[in-house]
This record gives C-alpha cells, sequence and structure tokens, in this order.
C-alpha cells in the first residue's frame, strides 16, 4: 500500500511539472479592444516617399529626406500619428492657428509621446490629423520633418536595442523561441491598447500603428486566433477598410504560434523628460 501511494503521488509531482510550462490561454486576451482610429481622419495625408521637397535648406533635413526617400520613414510617420491621436487635442470651433504655432504644437506633442508623458497640447481651427495636414502646405511639411526626425530618433532609441532577436539571423528560428516571443510581443502590444494608447508594431523591414486587436477562440475557450488592426503609412487612407490585419493561430497550450515576427517598439520612458516639457 506504500509503495502504491507512493506511486500515486510521483505520478501527481510528475504530471504537475509536465503542465508546469503550459500556458492556459483560456486567461488570455480577455476582451478584444478596438481603440478609436478614424482611419480617413487620424492618419497623415501623404504617402512614405517624396520627403526632399520638404527638407528645404535644412542640410540636417537633407540627409534624413535622402535616406527617407529611399528606404522610407514608416515609424517617423506612424509615431507622429500616434503623437497626435494621444497628445492632441483639436479644438475646431476657434480660430485657426498660425502655421508657425501648429509647429509648436506638433513639435510638442511629438516631445510628450517620446517620454510618454501624460500632459497634452491643443491645436486650434482643425478637426482632426488629415484636415491638418491637406489645410496647406505649411502644415504638410511640418509633419513631414517632424516625421524624418523622429524617424531617426526610434531607429537609434526603440529598434537598435532589438538587435540581439532583429539583427541578428537565427535568433527566433527555434519554434518554441519563437512562439514565446510572439506571445510576449502579442501581450505588450495588448496591454498598450488597454491604456488607450497605439503602440508601434516592427515587422522585419517596416513599421505600423497598431488600432486594436481582436481574439477568436475554440469552444472550449482557448485562443485559436489574435488579430492585430493597424494603420500602415505606406497608403494615404480613403476608408475604413484601409485598415490592415495581421494574424496568430494558436495551438490550445499556447507554445505554438504560427505567424510573422513582430516586435513593440513603442517609446518607453522614466518619464523624467516630462519635467522639462
Amino acid at each position: 500500500m506504500f509503495r502504491t501511494l507512493s506511486f500515486i503521488l510521483i505520478s501527481q509531482v510528475l504530471t504537475s511539472f509536465a503542465y508546469a510550462g503550459e500556458i492556459d490561454t483560456k486567461k488570455l486576451f480577455l476582451k478584444p479592444v478596438m481603440n478609436d482610429f478614424r482611419a480617413v481622419e487620424d492618419s497623415l495625408c501623404f504617402e512614405n516617399n517624396g520627403f526632399m521637397e520638404s527638407a528645404g535648406r535644412n542640410p540636417y533635413l537633407k540627409i534624413l529626406a535622402s535616406v527617407a526617400d529611399k528606404e522610407g520613414s514608416c515609424q517617423g510617420m506612424v509615431a507622429v500619428a500616434s503623437a497626435v491621436k494621444t497628445k492632441v487635442t483639436f479644438r475646431p470651433e476657434r480660430p485657426k492657428m498660425s502655421p508657425s504655432k501648429i509647429k509648436t504644437q506638433v513639435r510638442r506633442s511629438v516631445y510628450l509621446h517620446k517620454n510618454n508623458c501624460s500632459a497634452k497640447v491643443f491645436i486650434d481651427g482643425y478637426s482632426n490629423l488629415r484636415e491638418l495636414c491637406e489645410a496647406n502646405q505649411d502644415n504638410e511639411f511640418t509633419l513631414r520633418r517632424r516625421s524624418l526626425q523622429y524617424n531617426l530618433s526610434l531607429a537609434i532609441k526603440e529598434i537598435l536595442p532589438e538587435s540581439r532577436t532583429f539583427f541578428l539571423e537565427g535568433q527566433l528560428e527555434d519554434k518554441a523561441k519563437s512562439s514565446k516571443h510572439i506571445l510576449k510581443e502579442l501581450q505588450s502590444f495588448y496591454n498598450d491598447l488597454l491604456k488607450g494608447e497605439y503602440p508601434l508594431m516592427l515587422v522585419r523591414t517596416h513599421v505600423t500603428l497598431v488600432t486594436g486587436m481582436s481574439v477568436e477562440r475554440d469552444l472550449e475557450g482557448h485562443v485559436s486566433r489574435v488579430t492585430l488592426h493597424h494603420y500602415d503609412p505606406n497608403i494615404i487612407m480613403s476608408s475604413q477598410n484601409d485598415i490592415y490585419d495581421r494574424s496568430y493561430d494558436f495551438s490550445k497550450d499556447g507554445k505554438s504560434i504560427d505567424g510573422q515576427l513582430i516586435w513593440n517598439i513603442s517609446p518607453r520612458s522614466t518619464k523624467i523628460g516630462c519635467l522639462f516639457k
């Protein structure tokens, strides 16, 4: 009897170890989250090219524009859109601000976004980013220039630190490592979205703006598919249908996730910079 009891206890211990590493996908992403992103209002009015004209005589901007016209300025564009969406309050009922004042407010919104500050700024005379962008050439150039500058900042501060997994080939070729990485990033996007933010998603040479997440489950409640909805700066949005989808298929235990590798490169800050806004 003692041997039988010992065998039962040992079996229970081994069983607990066998399942200790499994993920209960029933507890993941408990609710879909779709943040308020109106595609034809909250996106920029220009495509991810043609930056040289907006650089003017500034040699620094000319260098950035030259690189952007060859490689794109995707992370800068979506970061500016995210900054304006989260840090700007539009007041269309008021007289229009001057181009110089708008330039200042856009710069401040990007600064607040970079440092993850809670403060906001106002832009008067316009209803949304698209209207502001299309209003006159000065406004479009302001947004293009700020996109160029933010593009470089994100490349250095947010993308470069991911070099261990992003730049070095083979680091995530193992299926288990890849799935673990994807789950970690999906959870990061989910947490940001729940806070009302618009995280930046890096997908091999391109960056988009995540606007929401939807979840599909099987009959037992396990996650079967997660879909990220995102704004792609390579197109000028003409309808809500221009929002793109990126999906990930889950195994029941969450150990196997099929889909392309992604990274959350949203600016993270200690908020010390907020003291100097």
